[in-house]
């Protein structure tokens, strides 16, 4: 997503790459984001309705890069940290939707509850679905305004151990910065998963010489050579917030009013 002429920019530059939180049955396209203090997000922030920025889609990514596998007999299992969570809800979510066979499960690690995002909505996905099971741990729950009985510390292959009876048997997504991403790599290796089983998603975070290097080596192209019209910005607690964009059935995107109570 790039902004069209900002009134003010910063070192960090006028785009960002987001994954979508939507899934392929919802009516609008929607993206979630850490609200930080940057020239970018303050001017997103200020979007009014029919407000204009350019999306674009990135067209050599490798088919099933990161997409939930086929085979149901092996259960999926997300690890998030953070806003990594964002993929990871769309593809729980559109499983769910799907009723599709597979044993999910997600192990999502934030600083404290009221830092993570879609934490109620997973939680109410998780108690109404058997097939999804939710491990929310959080480092520095002591901290926290709110009382947290879940999982606390980092998540290790003893915390794997107690929730998935064979660690061998699931296809592994990461989704994260790259630190964190490397971590759970390393930590899947040391119980014995191959690579073949992990698929990670990470996140270029606010390196600009990395965002840099992906642009310039990858291929885009703008969504139906158009802009996509801001239908709504909405600041959630934990400090993020959400975008949504109306979509038709041409292939091209217009105006769709509404407001997202995601979280």
């Amino acid at each position: 997503m790039s902004l069209i002429d900002p009134p003010e920019t910063d070192r960090e530059g006028n785009s960002r790459f987001f994954s979508l939180a939507s899934t392929p049955q919802d009516p609008e396209l929607m993206v979630a984001m850490r609200m930080r203090d940057t020239a970018f997000k303050r001017v997103l922030g200020r979007l009014q309705r029919g407000g204009k920025v350019l999306i674009e889609m990135l067209l050599d990514v490798p088919r099933g890069a990161f997409a939930l596998h086929e085979d149901p007999s092996r259960p999926a299992v997300f690890i998030a940290g953070g806003i990594g969570v964002v993929p990871a809800f769309s593809m729980i979510k559109d499983a769910i939707e799907q009723k599709l066979p597979h044993r999910v499960y997600l192990f999502y690690a934030n600083r404290r509850p009221e830092d993570a995002a879609y934490l109620e909505e997973l939680a109410t996905l998780a108690r109404q679905n058997p097939s999804f099971t939710l491990v929310a741990t959080m480092t520095e729950a002591e901290t926290s305004a709110r009382r947290w009985t879940g999982e606390a510390g980092r998540i290790d292959r003893s915390m794997l151990a107690r929730h998935i009876d064979d660690p061998l048997l699931p296809i592994y997504y990461i989704s994260g910065l790259p630190k964190m991403a490397s971590a759970m790599k390393v930590m899947l290796g040391t119980v014995g998963v191959g690579k073949e089983s992990i698929k990670a998603e990470e996140f270029t975070g606010f390196d600009l010489n990395k965002i840099s290097a992906v642009r310039s080596g990858r291929r885009f192209m703008p969504v139906a050579a158009t802009v996509l019209a801001v239908t709504a910005l909405v600041a959630l607690h934990a400090g993020v917030g959400a975008l949504l964009f109306g979509k038709s059935f041409a292939g091209t995107f217009g105006l769709k009013s509404g407001w997202s109570a995601a979280i």
